[in-house]
């Protein structure tokens, strides 16, 4: 009985009310989860918005970074580039003045030996 009371509801386009509580019951449990689920999706945008922003600044600290870092290594480079240019300049100031040195004393050495000859042969020649 209880099959044809159903069946001849479904001709009509009706269902008992114990389906129809059913189905309602089912519709708030389903709209319920839909909020919450909406409500978590909210959330979880707001979060990775959130750490899109926090990515995106550590990125930019890490450009200012690097960029300060290698203006400053450039600096120092420079500043060692013209270190070593002055350091070379000097050098070969220093191995010029050596060389004048060098042949100042090649000439006393000379003029040196050329009178302790001169007084051995002046010598040989009062003994003889």
């Amino acid at each position: 009985m209880r099959r044809f009371f159903s069946r001849l509801l479904e001709a009509f386009g009706l269902v008992r009310l114990a389906r129809l509580e059913a189905a309602e019951r089912d519709l708030h449990l389903a709209q319920r989860r839909a909020a919450k689920l909406e409500q978590v999706l909210a959330q979880t945008r707001a979060s990775a918005e959130e750490a899109e922003k926090r990515y995106r600044e550590d990125i930019e600290t890490a450009r200012q970074k690097f960029t300060e870092r290698m203006t400053s290594m450039k600096t120092t480079i420079e500043q060692a580039s013209r270190a070593q240019t002055l350091s070379d300049n000097q050098l070969a100031l220093v191995e010029s003045k050596l060389d004048v040195i060098e042949g100042a004393i090649q000439a006393l050495d000379q003029r040196t030996r050329d009178v302790l000859i001169a007084r051995t042969t002046e010598a040989s020649d009062v003994k003889s």
